[in-house]
């Protein structure tokens, strides 16, 4: 071999060497593939705490160096606290820093964030966190190092649970007190506090706490608590519910000693520590304009009243025309509360005698309502006309009787009208009643009829033409059921805003089965005559410990109805008869599906709200420009 290839062949060896010891060197290279992984609550109350578990686990091959997880803290959140079981945690006021160390193949290290929610934070919130690690090691798949949780903030907010009805003084004197808070959402309301304190409390604007609703306690969709003064509360016999399977009356869930000065603000928060009182936690404020401290009232304040020993009560609007007589057509806030966050504007003042005490005259009635109450259930019921083969103005479904009767607010005659009402809510109903949203009474102007509501009686009426309502078999008699207007407070100038009409005949022993109807009417008694209205809100309660749901019909023409008498008055069409309801013998009337709406009544010129039907959890009415006319002149 000459030297030129004798030196070709070494520098071949060299290189052959070389490109081995580079290969070699690229094979050993370090690599860890890193997964990060995090897990949070899915929901959190408003100031409530999130816990974050943050984890990291090596999928090697190798060792991972210098392992870091970085974690900025999330809107809406303050950072409370850290933990690591590996390497040591630091936070520099926005982001938290983990520092695991060196994490061995197939091994995992484990981080602790707490951090609490701002009590001030949105409804709708969604809390967004996101943690990522990094290393000095090489990793193979960098797009599984950052993982993230979700959290949903769920109230209670503002609004969620409101002062819907109250006095400062009563007949009893400045102690005969009562306030109502009303669940303003479709879910119950569970109790319970975010900083240790025993529960959620009400208080006026001197600080003091006048009652507290305890960790705990349970607040039904659309139901109601009643926090009453010990001293002097003189509507404890105004009528409720049930109560472990007894009647129940208006008596207070919670009860006070001090009472609360004329005109003063009060407010409901979300706490009993009175340090954490502020706008942040509270849920919901009401006070006149002459109250200073505006963490006590919404907007401008309602009224001064003037001081009177008498039954009056602010009362929250669940129509939406602010008590006005005046105003006509359908509710525009469907039969729920209004809250505008302006007292002068959700709020109005009633009293059986209508007197002007600095909030006009308005006829109306307290009804303090507690845990025991019925609720609002408008969209689980049906009304429907009596007869409907005929209008709602027409007979049988509204008479008018010009007979005078001043003794019981009915001057000129009465108004009567006549419903059937189903029950819709897959339960038997224990308790069904009515309470009036909106009418056109005392004191009304000229051109403005001038009703009362009156206690009625049970009444037959002939000639009903409707099969749902006959049975199958038209023409027909059938029972129609009286309601009583409930006191206390006494009634004696009838009945106006606020006042109930139960159906006594509905009860735990009697109870309105699912699907079931009853005939009801409502006396109206007429002390001025003109252009009128009638809106009422359907309050029940139903028995749900029977097990299973039973689901309702899909047509009211497909209803059975267990309550009231029917006597056939003719012979059956030659049309056949739809499958109907059937009515066995008993003194309570028919049943109809009811919903939230207007109880039409409609005279040849007036207005008369109406349980109609709703739509969507608002009042479908059927209305119409009518009037109560006096009797011709001879």
């Amino acid at each position: 071999m000459n030297s030129s290839s004798y030196l070709s062949l070494r520098l071949l060896v060299a290189l052959v060497v070389l490109t081995v010891s580079f290969s070699a060197h690229a094979q050993t290279e370090p690599s860890a593939d890193i997964v990060v992984s995090k897990s949070g609550d899915e929901t959190v109350a408003l100031g409530g705490q999130i816990t974050y578990n943050l984890i990291v686990y090596n999928g090697g091959p190798d060792d991972a160096v210098n392992i870091v997880l970085t974690d900025a803290i999330p809107a809406h959140t303050t950072f409370v606290s850290a933990s690591t079981n590996t390497g040591s945690v630091s936070f520099d006021g926005t982001t938290l820093t983990v520092n695991v160390g060196t994490l061995a193949f197939d091994s995992t290290a484990v981080a602790t964030l707490v951090v609490q929610v701002d009590q001030n934070t949105s409804r709708g919130t969604i809390i967004n966190n996101t943690v990522t690690g990094t290393s000095d090691t090489s990793d193979p798949d960098p797009s599984n190092n950052s993982a993230e949780a979700m959290t949903a903030v769920t109230g209670p907010f503002a609004g969620d649970l409101l002062i819907s009805e109250f006095r400062l003084r009563g007949p009893a004197g400045d102690d005969d007190e009562f306030i109502e808070l009303y669940n303003n959402t479709d879910a119950p309301i569970a109790v319970a506090t975010t900083d240790g304190s025993s529960g959620w409390a009400l208080a006026a604007s001197d600080g003091v706490i006048r009652f507290i609703i305890p960790n705990g306690t349970i607040i039904p969709a659309r139901g109601h608590f009643l926090g009453v003064n010990s001293n002097a509360y003189s509507l404890s016999d105004y009528p409720a519910g049930i109560n472990d399977g007894e009647t129940a009356t208006a008596t207070g869930d919670a009860t006070y000693e001090t009472g609360i000065p004329d005109n003063a603000g009060i407010a409901l928060f979300r706490t009993s520590e009175t340090a954490n009182f502020s706008t942040a936690t509270r849920l919901d404020a009401v006070g006149s304009t002459a109250e200073a401290n505006t963490l006590y009232k919404d907007g401008t304040g309602y009224p001064v009243l003037v001081s009177f020993d008498a039954e009056y009560a602010w009362v929250r609007d669940t129509c939406g025309k602010g008590g006005s007589i005046t105003i006509f057509g359908p509710c525009p806030t469907t039969g729920l509360p209004r809250n505008t966050n302006n007292n002068a504007a959700d709020f109005y003042a009633i009293n059986p005698n209508g007197t002007d005490v600095g909030a006009g005259q308005r006829l109306g009635a307290p009804g303090p309502e507690n845990l025991s109450s019925p609720i609002q259930r408008n969209a689980d019921v049906l009304v429907l006309n009596l007869d409907g083969t005929v209008s709602s103005t027409s007979l049988p479904n509204r008479v008018r009787d010009f007979t005078s009767d001043p003794a019981n607010s009915s001057t000129f005659g009465t108004l009567d009208i006549r419903r059937r009402v189903v029950n819709a809510t897959g339960f038997p109903v224990t308790r069904l009643r009515f309470r009036i949203v909106d009418i056109s009474t005392f004191a009304a102007p000229a051109g403005i009829a001038d009703l009362r509501a009156r206690t009625s009686t049970d009444l037959t009426v002939s000639g009903i033409n409707d099969e749902g309502t006959c049975l199958g078999v038209a023409p027909c008699d059938v029972t129609v059921l009286g309601t009583t207007l409930e006191q206390p407070p006494n009634q004696s100038n009838g009945g106006g805003f606020n006042s109930s009409l139960s159906s006594d005949s509905v009860t735990l022993a009697t109870p309105l089965a699912p699907g079931d109807s009853i005939n009801v009417h409502f006396l109206l008694g007429v002390q001025q005559t003109g252009s009128f209205k009638f809106y009422v809100n359907i309050e029940l309660l139903t028995d749900e410990s029977g097990g299973e749901l039973l689901r309702p019909a899909p047509t009211p023409g497909l209803r059975k109805s267990t309550r009231g008498t029917m006597a056939k008055t003719g012979t059956a069409s030659s049309t056949p008869a739809l499958p109907k309801l059937t009515i066995q013998s008993s003194r309570a009337s028919k049943v109809m599906k009811v919903s939230l709406g207007p109880i039409v009544g409609e005279e040849p010129t007036g207005k008369l709200g109406s349980l109609g039907r709703t739509v969507a959890g608002k009042i479908a009415k059927r209305v119409a420009k009518q009037a109560v006319t006096a009797p011709a002149k001879s």
